[in-house]
């Protein structure tokens, strides 16, 4: 079998820059629920855990749960967010 080290390193990059793109978008992806929750109240007639009611009674509610208002789920997401990319640079490095 011949190995050719240069196409061995694309496909090693190419999946490299795949999964951290994943990574990224399914953090980036997972801000703006985390937001609502923290943000909005318990819907009334939603299943408890943050859901809206089912059918025309949630039509017109926000998924939400804790609701600590606009300033406290912006301080804590951006906390989350400080907080996520020091462990992700800090654990870089680690063989």
């Amino acid at each position: 079998m011949i190995t050719v080290p240069a196409l061995t390193f694309r496909f090693a990059a190419w999946s490299m820059c795949l999964i951290e793109f994943s990574e990224r978008a399914s953090y980036y992806g997972s801000i703006g629920p985390f937001n609502n929750f923290i943000n909005r109240p318990l819907p009334d007639g939603g299943n408890g855990a943050g859901a809206v009611a089912p059918g025309a009674a949630g039509l017109n509610q926000s998924a939400g749960a804790l609701g600590m208002g606009s300033v406290a789920a912006t301080g804590i997401v951006q906390m989350f967010t400080f907080l996520v990319s020091i462990l992700h640079y800090s654990c870089e490095d680690i063989d």
